[in-house]
């Protein structure tokens, strides 16, 4: 059995191509119609990996969206609430897929690993395919049972950065979150990590403060807790309240609220607004009041997109998950049954996770800094780029110095000069590396530095001189 079937137009083939292979060297093992075995029957060949994959991904373009093949293919997918449809070309899906969340891959390439919906694809995918027990059959999203059994995901092929890299937040994708939470509450003192990926699937209940104690900050001293919430009132629970995204119940930020599954077939959405001024991470818990609740949250962006799914098949044991938080968005949050009952408290509390220099993410808001002087700051998630404008220099060589702080960030710097045109790029792919290196800049004045995710997070100490 394939983890991934990819359902396609013939006329599509040298598209559709390098995707399978990127999603082979990721680890996942891809069945497409090019993996038909000779004299085998080509329906029963299709029919059985379509309903044994743990993932269908139908490719939505211009010539696929007119196919009753891809859409037939792709109503199974959904009917087994396996169904991850990507598309290639800016085309509206089929009727029957348009309420379905879709993956923008029209500017994505091959080659580039830090695309942001690639990189939420992948995260999705993973946790997926961890699960060892057969997909659910049902295709609604609030009854969908998680994976009970996590398998291996073989880890992603290394490629070094190069050319124009997006981040993304939840992406997530390709980011290890149980150390990277671990390494920002190790050295920030707060929460880290972002998104929701295999290794945090098959440990569903662990804490970043208990992640923060396998990670090294060059500091013997204990990791500060993360910040808690405070308690708040709720009224009473009631029989179909807050049972739907629409009828979504309003949770303010920093509170743990009381809520209860009356029934297995029972489920809480709550939706988070937040008027924060800089990106943060913040700590979505379920804390468990009962002795039989399984706990299993959905976390959602504000488009409504699957982010993370944090779970625990124990009874009475509770969940948390460290997120992204855009300033002025909302973020939604599903408490779902997992078959069980009980009461519980579900909270979503920032962490103040991002260092002094924020909002520096792009050239446009780059933070003022000296020649001489120690940059202390930290990546908080693949979308977190730090710009520093720096001034003071009385000579064109300087040495730049990157001192890693974290076992978990790949240092990847960038230096431009006055009118922000790129000098030279320094990346080194180990997680923890250190950077040291000499640069012309050609001429007196101020210039420019950058030090981008490379799909990574952790803390930094940065000097020029």
């Amino acid at each position: 059995m394939a983890d991934i079937f990819i359902s396609y137009k013939r006329e599509d083939r040298d598209r559709v191509e390098p995707f399978a292979h990127a999603l082979e060297h990721e680890g996942f093992s891809v069945w497409w119609d090019a993996d038909l075995l000779i004299g085998s029957s080509y329906a029963s060949s299709i029919k059985s990996q379509l309903n044994e994959a743990r993932a269908v991904i139908p490719v939505w373009t211009n010539l696929s969206v007119q196919s009753e093949w891809v859409q037939e293919e792709a109503t199974q997918g959904k009917r087994r609430g396996v169904l991850f449809p990507i598309r290639f070309d800016n085309v509206d899906p089929p009727i029957g897929f348009t309420m379905v969340e879709t993956a923008d891959l029209s500017s994505w390439r091959a080659d580039d690993r830090h695309h942001p919906e690639w990189s939420r694809l992948l995260e999705q995918l993973r946790a997926r395919v961890t699960s060892a027990s057969p997909a659910p059959t049902s295709g609604r999203s609030v009854e969908t049972v998680p994976p009970r059994v996590p398998r291996q995901v073989l880890p992603s092929v290394e490629r070094k950065p190069g050319g124009n890299r997006l981040g993304f937040a939840i992406g997530g994708g390709a980011i290890v979150l149980a150390v990277f939470v671990g390494s920002f509450l190790m050295q920030r003192g707060r929460s880290a990590g972002a998104g929701d990926n295999a290794a945090a699937a098959a440990t569903p209940s662990s804490t970043p403060a208990a992640a923060a104690a396998t990670a090294t900050s060059g500091s013997s001293s204990k990791p500060p807790a993360a910040v808690a919430p405070r308690d708040a009132a709720a009224p009473p629970v009631a029989p179909g309240k807050n049972s739907t995204l629409a009828d979504a119940r309003p949770l303010a930020l920093d509170v743990a609220e009381a809520g209860e599954l009356l029934t297995i077939e029972d489920t809480r959405f709550y939706k988070v607004d937040n008027a924060l001024k800089f990106r943060d991470l913040a700590l979505v818990r379920l804390q468990n009041e009962s002795a039989t609740l399984r706990p299993y949250l959905k976390i959602l962006n504000a488009d409504k997109s699957l982010i993370a799914e944090p779970y625990d098949t124990s009874p009475g044991a509770s969940v948390q998950r460290a997120v992204t938080l855009d300033p002025g968005q909302p973020l939604y949050v599903q408490v779902a049954p997992y078959g069980s009952t009980g009461k519980y408290k579900i909270s979503v509390t920032p962490q103040k996770a991002y260092d002094t220099f924020e909002p520096n993410d792009d050239s446009l808001t780059p933070a003022a800094v000296r020649i001489g002087t120690d940059i202390n700051a930290g990546i908080l998630d693949d979308k977190d780029h730090d710009w520093y404008r720096v001034s003071g220099a009385s000579k064109t060589s300087v040495k730049v110095t990157f001192e890693n702080l974290s076992t978990t960030l790949r240092p990847d710097v960038k230096v431009y000069d006055g009118n922000k045109s790129m000098i030279t790029e320094k990346y080194d792919g180990t997680p923890g590396a250190n950077l040291s290196f000499t640069v012309d800049l050609k001429a007196l004045g101020d210039f420019f530095i950058e030090v981008v995710p490379f799909g990574t997070s952790g803390k930094y100490r940065l000097r020029i001189d």
